[in-house]
């Protein structure tokens, strides 16, 4: 017993990184219609990676042009998507969205992620210092709605 308790902070984030896959797999399992990696740029990300390329070659205005122009822009780059895209951000945001136009659209998505997962890690890690657990299991579907 002395070993889970001195543990039981590595046992609640194993739970609770588990608990997280699982939605994640429970969501792809049950809505899953399209090819895995197809389906991955038909998602807001598109935006994102596309304003770093604009910025990359110095055209971002055309974030900021008129729908058809953006759309046919970014349908040449990607092929055809589901659902129409728009850039809804403000102008400052490019500056977060530059450093993604140096990379194609997997390995860019992939540390959007990957930064995007450090971040909560360590903001989570600061804020939830006190929290058991079990709340932190009670947290999971509250924390994956936000992250799919």
């Amino acid at each position: 017993m002395i070993f889970l308790r001195r543990n039981a902070a590595a046992f609640g984030w194993a739970g609770f990184a588990l608990i997280f896959l699982a939605l994640v797999l429970f969501n792809y399992i049950i809505f899953f219609e399209h090819d895995f990696l197809e389906d991955m740029k038909d998602r807001d990300f598109v935006n994102y990676w596309m304003a770093g390329h604009l910025v990359r070659e110095k055209n971002e205005m055309l974030l900021f042009s008129d729908l058809q122009t953006y759309a046919a822009e970014l349908s040449r780059r990607t092929g055809p998507l589901i659902q129409q895209r728009y850039w809804s951000y403000p102008p400052h945001f490019l500056f977060f969205t530059a450093p993604l136009g140096y990379l194609s659209y997997y390995p860019a998505l992939a540390a959007f992620l990957a930064l995007g997962a450090a971040f909560f890690a360590i903001s989570s890690g600061i804020f939830l210092r006190g929290l058991s657990p079990g709340k932190l299991a009670l947290l999971a579907p509250f924390i994956m709605c936000n992250a799919v």
